[in-house]
């Protein structure tokens, strides 16, 4: 994991699967990277930065996945049982076809405990996840 300071959205954490961000309206942001294949490793990468970026409470998330390939079977289960410990909302901003039926396939399957959508555009999915802020 490699931490970096951006000017615009302050600490970003890196992991081998997506760069992460608490914005400043208090949504953790995640955008996944082209990689080959999201895994469990990754999964729990992510979510350790999750939990840290909520302090303790849950957060909504928005999670960028328009550049997702794969992801793995037990990744999904993972992610979709663990989600609610670190998020009150998630929205999912697809932007390809691959990334459309991967995040059909999660909803469909693997149905977490929280309110989840899928969005086209992340303003959208922004403007939605505004109403689960504090």
């Amino acid at each position: 994991m490699m931490v970096r300071e951006d000017k615009k959205s302050g600490t970003r954490y890196e992991t081998g699967g997506s760069s992460i961000w608490l914005d400043e309206e208090g949504i953790i942001r995640a955008a996944v990277k082209p990689v080959p294949e999201i895994t469990v490793e990754s999964i729990k990468q992510d979510m350790a930065i999750y939990k840290k970026l909520g302090g303790g409470s849950p957060r909504p998330v928005l999670a960028n996945i328009s550049h997702i390939v794969k992801v793995g079977r037990d990744a999904r289960h993972l992610a979709a049982t663990q989600i609610p410990q670190f998020a009150t909302a998630a929205a999912v901003v697809i932007g390809s076809p691959v990334s459309r039926v991967i995040g059909n396939f999660f909803l469909g399957l693997n149905r977490p405990e929280i309110p989840l959508r899928l969005f086209d555009e992340e303003e959208a999915a922004l403007a939605w996840l505004r109403s689960f802020l504090d």
